[in-house]
């Protein structure tokens, strides 16, 4: 019987799927008709276009058709038989809507641009291409997969677009591609806002804000991790996966065991009930489940063991004797461990470089060079590690001349372990956090909470704890709860008359126009109500700006606590007692003067502490900084602290 990697290899020579025949014929004849209407022929014949058009295709088609998972290194899984369909939802800003999206409105989008936002592992890349594929079948658009990572920033925004139909030796016209653009024709997936180096995202975010608004009926679509500074997109809804279910974990692990004909689904989903949910929270985690059960049937305590258990599997699993009787040799003549030591290093040099993957051959050579020098480790040669990282420790592949990581949160657990068994581990974690970039290595800082508990929380969590307990003790919940919003926010509210403040074109009078006020600061989100005073209609409105540079949602889950609260439903009167002290049509700092304002409205109080730790969104009541908790780290650490220095003087 086929063990796991044996049937993996006999995967790579299968077939990619169907959709490259399926889609050609019907598309080609959708563009050329199209050309034929909009006089394109004006500038090359129907026919020239059209066959420069289906060389376009035919290549992004083959892009788009194969995906990579963790669950399966070095093979190209076909899209339609991996992909496990996720569901959306669109929100506002207000987060006071919240409206299931179809996937055939994502697909034929024209009246509104699409903001992707979501947490690492939920398959936005993935989901990215999946679009694309559906655009090429269903769609009359021409779909453009501009993966953000590799955009030039020495080139226009058009300039990078307009490379994606250029073929070997030969450039797509570029007076033709803007007279494509000025039609309307085209769908932008563009992939991965928050892989683009920190110094260029401003300069692209003004780049697409300008296409957004130039660009006429072209749609974009843009992804990205949860960030500061995302892009100001015109004419934009603003979309989110829903929660994955188990029932999608199980399909999903059900397509797996199709692809392989293996029975690791089977064995796994009959232990399902045992499984952590939170393994089962995103696709990327089920499918390192997948892995690692197939490998070592039994399941992970930790999500940073999922990453251990896959390094150990790729590492020695290559290694094991196949039927021939060859045991595959590392390239770089590195054991286990060292083999290992120069990865963390690699993956580390590589997170603050801002770098998610190199972006050609040469680049990653030079790049584990450095790397080589800092961990003191001499592989047989830099080449000779490369390879053995793409052939016989496959966790990175190739994509073009791009060299990348299955996905991108392998490099961000190595990058942690670097951390963690550095020499002066205090000292580089701290560097990090005191870094204007500390929230790029947002995910690296989650799995240093997930490996090493203890030092994240002598760091980011003390730092936050003797912010804390400087707070005065009388403080009642209430009180920290607003607290809470002033540490970790610009925070504004105010009262403004409905009739000067709606969104034009509002036909029910319901919606608050923000950017009609004269904004004190770049707004996260915000919530309104409406109420009538004198027969004069009003907005309340509470608007929060981002997070503190320095801001980690581990260290506020060990300083916070949550008390459920019955809301008494009377938000209008206390609102109106603010409306009496208060300014109207201008905004007023939350500050130590203002929240006395608020003490007495349990509901808005509620609204503003889901505002903050986006949990508990079902639930009415307060989420609060606990002084007893932060004093009790604080305490804790400094005895741990005075250990040390007596053991030091002990040993001394």
């Amino acid at each position: 019987m086929f063990g796991i990697e044996e049937k993996i290899a006999l995967e790579a020579i299968k077939p990619a799927g169907g959709l490259i025949g399926a889609l050609l014929e019907q598309k080609i004849k959708k563009v050329r008709a199209w050309s034929e209407k909009k006089e394109l022929e004006s500038k090359l014949n129907p026919d020239t276009f059209a066959k420069l058009m289906e060389n376009y295709l035919i290549n992004l088609a083959y892009k788009v058709n194969e995906i990579t998972s963790i669950a399966f290194p070095q093979i190209k899984l076909p899209i339609n038989e991996a992909y496990e369909p996720l569901s959306l939802y669109a929100t506002t800003p207000d987060r006071n809507k919240r409206e299931n999206i179809p996937f055939k409105s994502i697909i034929n989008a024209s009246n509104s641009n699409l903001l992707l936002i979501d947490s690492a592992g939920m398959g936005k890349s993935t989901f990215s291409k999946y679009v694309v594929s559906q655009i090429l079948l269903k769609s009359d658009r021409i779909p453009i997969l501009f993966e953000l990572r590799k955009v030039n920033m020495e080139d226009s925004l058009i300039e990078n677009l307009a490379q994606q139909f250029d073929c070997i030796g030969e450039l797509f016209d570029r007076q033709l591609f803007c007279k494509l653009l000025s039609s309307g024709k085209f769908y932008v997936v563009a992939d991965g806002f928050d892989e683009v180096p920190l110094e260029h995202q401003e300069k692209l975010s003004s780049l697409l804000h300008s296409f957004s608004i130039d660009g006429g009926s072209n749609v974009i679509l843009l992804t990205s991790r949860p960030q500061s500074n995302l892009p100001d997109i015109i004419k934009c809804k603003t979309i989110a996966f829903q929660s994955f279910t188990k029932a999608q974990a199980i399909s999903l692990i059900n397509r797996y065991d199709r692809f392989s004909e293996l029975d690791v689904g089977l064995r796994l989903i009959r232990q399902l009930d045992t499984v952590p949910e939170k393994f089962l929270e995103t696709p990327l985690l089920v499918s390192l489940l997948y892995r690692t059960f197939g490998v070592n049937n039994s399941i992970a305590d930790r999500i940073c063991t999922f990453y251990d258990e896959i390094y150990h599997a790729l590492y020695k699993g290559h290694d094991l004797m196949n039927k021939n009787g060859y045991t595959r040799q590392k390239k770089s003549e590195l054991d286990f461990e060292d083999f290992r030591r120069l990865l963390r290093v690699t993956c580390f040099y590589m997170s603050i470089s801002r770098m998610t993957s190199f972006e050609s051959y040469i680049t990653a050579i030079e790049h584990i060079r450095k790397a080589s020098k800092v961990a003191n480790i001499s592989p047989s040669s830099a080449e000779n590690f490369l390879d053995d990282l793409l052939v016989s420790v496959p966790l990175m592949v190739r994509e073009g001349p791009e060299i990348k990581f299955l996905h991108k949160t392998i490099l961000e657990y190595f990058a942690a372990e670097y951390l963690v068994y550095h020499s002066d581990s205090t000292t580089k974690v701290m560097q990090l956090f005191d870094s204007k970039y500390f929230q790029s290595f947002e995910k690296v800082f989650e799995f240093l909470y997930d490996i090493s508990p203890n030092l994240f929380e002598s760091t980011v969590t003390l730092y936050w704890a003797k912010k804390i307990v400087k707070l005065d003790d009388a403080l009642d919940k209430k009180a920290l709860t607003l607290h809470s919003l002033r540490i970790m926010h610009d925070c504004a509210f105010g009262i403004w008359e409905v009739e000067n403040y709606l969104e034009d074109e509002d036909e029910d009078d319901e919606n608050f126009d923000i950017d009609k006020t004269g904004l004190p600061f770049d707004v996260r989100e915000y919530h309104y109500q409406k109420f009538k005073l004198d027969e004069v209609g009003y907005f309340f409105v509470l608007a929060i700006g981002e997070r503190s540079v320095k801001y980690h949602h581990l260290a506020f889950k060990e300083l916070t606590m949550f008390e459920q609260v019955q809301i008494k439903r009377d938000s209008v009167k206390a609102i109106k007692e603010i409306y009496k002290k208060g300014p109207k049509n201008s905004w007023i700092t939350l500050n130590e003067q203002s929240i006395e304002l608020f003490k007495g409205n349990d509901e808005i109080l509620s609204v503003a502490s889901r505002m903050v730790y986006r949990k508990n969104k079902s639930q009415s009541g307060f989420t609060y900084l606990s002084i007893p908790k932060a004093k009790g780290l604080v305490d804790r650490i400094n005895a741990e602290a005075k250990f040390d220095d007596e053991l030091d003087g002990l040993l001394s």
